[in-house]
């Protein structure tokens, strides 16, 4: 949690994560437009997003480097976390959601799972850890609506 001091005033300013891949052209897009929409929901909240993490002089690493450095760098912002939101593209996840929901979940973080338009079939083991589960709109899903695996 950050502290803020202003005007002789102290505040916190919660922070959230956004796990989710970016790998496809699909990812890409609607990795953008939940970027776009929890930073207007989260307007107050400071937003942790891997993608635009930087590792310092990254480009001169070996990639095995550069790798471990992201991963640490993650895993010190999920320990910030005071919440994250997963994008779940359905029952094959990939590795690095996974990873961030099951050690969120370990930390006892709060999870929202977003399932974009179209996946019809999910992970049991990532919904099973979230707090919420929510639609290409934001809206809550109800179990009935999607397929379990």
């Amino acid at each position: 949690m950050i502290y803020y001091i202003t005007k002789g005033r102290c505040y916190t300013m919660k922070l959230l994560y956004l796990a989710g891949p970016w790998f496809t052209p699909e990812q890409e897009k609607e990795y953008s437009r939940i970027i776009d929409e929890i930073t207007r929901r989260y307007d107050d909240w400071e937003i942790f997003i891997p993608r635009y993490y930087k590792v310092p002089d990254g480009d001169n690493l070996p990639n095995w480097n550069w790798g471990a450095k992201v991963c640490h760098h993650d895993i010190k912002m999920l320990n910030r976390a005071d919440l994250v939101i997963a994008i779940d593209w359905g029952f094959n996840a990939d590795a690095g959601t996974a990873f961030e929901v099951g050690y969120a979940s370990a930390k006892r973080k709060e999870i929202i799972l977003y399932v974009p338009k179209g996946v019809k079939t999910v992970s049991c083991m990532l919904h099973g850890m979230a707090d919420l589960v929510l639609d290409h709109n934001f809206n809550k899903m109800r179990c009935d609506e999607i397929e379990w695996k």
